[in-house]
């Protein structure tokens, strides 16, 4: 955070056109990460300075009951041990934070369970876009290479888009994967989506 102030106030700085959801999104994290009652986020980049009050309602509230959800008909899933493992590692993360955080939060917890549960995973930050073996774009991702077969990607958005699935579907055929699954922990209900090719 950018400001404690008196060790019980949350002040975080931008200097931007225009604010954002996920820099809101950002004060509560650190509100309910540290147990603070109030953040202020103050935007220096507008016309005007911009001054936003942000109360910690997170954590006064009881926690949200979560429901792991059928199980996927088997025909969606390779790698059935593997694919259930990350099932469990999912909802274990989605149980212990909730929802509320922000993409990086989940997909750092995702890969302290891994390392917990001896899953072997690697962080793809980048894809190298080939045309004739030559590169044309090297994009910037971060999700997780599961035991070398399954693609993860950890994140918090309102909803998954056909979007979000496409580009996945991409990713999936650059490095020579058949299934990817996008986990969604921004509701009370984790949402996964196979995707296979």
């Amino acid at each position: 955070m950018d400001v404690l102030a008196d060790e019980r106030l949350v002040i975080e700085l931008k200097a931007k056109a225009a604010l954002l959801p996920v820099d809101k999104a950002q004060v509560i994290t650190y509100l309910r990460v540290t147990g603070l009652k109030l953040g202020i986020l103050v935007n220096f980049g507008g016309e005007e300075l911009e001054i936003i009050r942000i109360p910690n309602f997170v954590s006064d509230r009881p926690a949200r009951p979560f429901r792991t959800g059928a199980a996927p008909s088997s025909d969606q899933w390779l790698y059935p041990a593997l694919t259930r493992k990350l099932r469990a590692v999912l909802y274990e993360v989605h149980g212990e934070l909730r929802p509320d955080f922000m993409h990086m939060h989940y997909r750092r917890a995702v890969q302290i369970e891994l390392g917990m549960r001896s899953i072997p995973y690697e962080v793809k930050k980048e894809i190298v876009i080939p045309f004739r073996q030559q590169p044309v774009e090297t994009r910037e991702t971060r999700m997780i290479l599961v035991d070398g077969k399954v693609l993860l990607v950890p994140t918090a958005v309102l909803g998954i888009t056909p979007k979000l699935i496409g580009r996945l579907r991409q990713y999936l055929r650059l490095l020579e994967l058949k299934i990817g699954l996008v986990a969604n922990f921004h509701t009370s209900s984790l949402e996964i989506e196979v995707v296979r090719i």
